[in-house]
């Protein structure tokens, strides 16, 4: 299934979305909402992936742009014994801007729990795969998380946190971690992690397509992922609050959310 999965990805990947990098037109971009585009690369990849995938297993498929059409979808996520996550083009406005940092996502969802994970990056090609307790790979090959020296550095998507949760980590600790911009791209930011160049990621909103396959590669890389108070994450639960990290830095960042949540 991992390879027969994968090559869908990279097929249907390399002709509705990458075909389109760089040459959309007017038509092809609209807005969902505010500052929120999705184009003919999102519609048309998730419509083409979806039947591949319910052909590889007959399951619902939980995508984000039938979701933003029915919310009731997403209900799936957690009540469902088994779906699949689809999120066709993830850093949307960076594919729409010219910028190479977008990604095709797909995950395996059984029991509420994500058992499987890719996520292609259409420009360089590499794909990143996971199966639950059996690792992470990147083209096919192990990969462990790579340790950074220096001063530790992350990422705190911020843009959803409730006030004053949001303006209390502007001023994040030094001690803690210098905090770096995002990528705008969940998939982006994750492998950032995975590959050492950054120590953290902290999130508020945790929609499926975008963290239970970021989310069980991480994990299958040997870092550690849970909601803020240290319960596992599941992506259908609706809770709020995500951090990855090694597990000698995760406490410090964990603390650190919980205190500007409670104060």
């Amino acid at each position: 299934m991992m390879e027969e999965v994968g090559e869908a990805i990279r097929e249907i990947g390399t002709t509705e979305v990458l075909s389109r990098f760089r040459s959309l037109e007017d038509g092809d971009i609209v807005e969902k909402g505010p500052g929120d585009l999705v184009t003919i690369a999102d519609r048309e990849c998730e419509r083409l992936l979806s039947e591949r995938l319910r052909a590889i297993r007959d399951i619902p498929v939980v995508g984000e742009e039938a979701t933003a059409a029915d919310g009731s979808l997403l209900d799936l996520v957690a009540t469902a014994e088994a779906v699949w996550t689809l999120d066709p083009v993830d850093g949307t406005s960076n594919f729409v801007a010219g910028d190479p940092r977008f990604a095709v996502m797909v995950a395996l969802v059984e029991h509420g729990a994500a058992t499987a994970a890719w996520v292609w990056s259409p420009v360089t090609g590499a794909m990143l795969s996971a199966e639950r307790g059996r690792g992470s790979q990147l083209d096919g090959a192990p990969i462990i998380a790579s340790a950074r020296s220096g001063q530790p550095r992350g990422i705190i998507k911020r843009k959803y946190m409730p006030e004053p949760t949001r303006s209390r980590l502007a001023d994040f600790p030094e001690s803690i971690g210098t905090l770096v911009p995002g990528r705008k791209c969940a998939a982006v930011e994750y492998a950032a992690l995975i590959g050492g160049e950054i120590d953290f990621l902290g999130y508020w909103r945790t929609l499926p397509w975008d963290h239970a396959p970021g989310g069980l590669l991480a994990e299958e890389s040997g870092l550690r992922v849970a909601r803020p108070d240290g319960s596992p994450y599941r992506p259908g639960d609706g809770r709020v609050g995500l951090i990855a990290a090694a597990h000698d830095r995760w406490d410090l960042v964990a603390a650190e959310i919980r205190s500007a949540i409670d104060e």
